[in-house]
C-alpha cells in the first residue's frame, strides 16, 4: 500500500508530521520530494505514470501520422519499446 506522508528531516531521521499508523520497527520505502520554493533544482528526468506514457505514445502517433510524409519514407512504428528504449 502507498500514502503519502509529511515530514521533517532532522539531521538524521525522517519524522512524519502525522502518526503513519505502521508498528513501531516496520520497514518501509521513501521517496523524497522536497517543497517547491527550495533552492534544489528540479529532477531532469520526472517519471511518468503509466497512464501519461500510453497518453504520450498516443500524441505522437496521431502527430506522425497527421504530418505530410517526407518524400521517399514511410513514418516507422510508433511502440512503447521504441520511445523508451533508454528507460527502466
Amino acid at each position: 500500500m502507498t500514502r503519502i506522508l509529511d515530514a521533517t528531516f532532522d539531521g538524521e531521521v525522517f519524522r512524519p508530521d502525522t502518526p503513519p499508523g505502521i508498528e513501531p520497527n516496520t520497514r518501509v520505502k521513501l521517496a523524497v520530494e522536497e517543497p517547491a520554493d527550495s533552492d534544489t533544482p528540479p529532477l531532469r528526468h520526472a517519471r511518468l505514470t503509466p497512464a501519461e506514457s500510453l497518453e504520450r505514445i498516443e500524441r505522437l502517433r496521431k502527430w506522425v501520422h497527421e504530418s505530410p510524409p517526407i518524400q521517399g519514407s514511410t513514418p516507422p512504428p510508433i511502440d512503447r519499446e521504441s520511445i523508451y528504449l533508454d528507460h527502466d
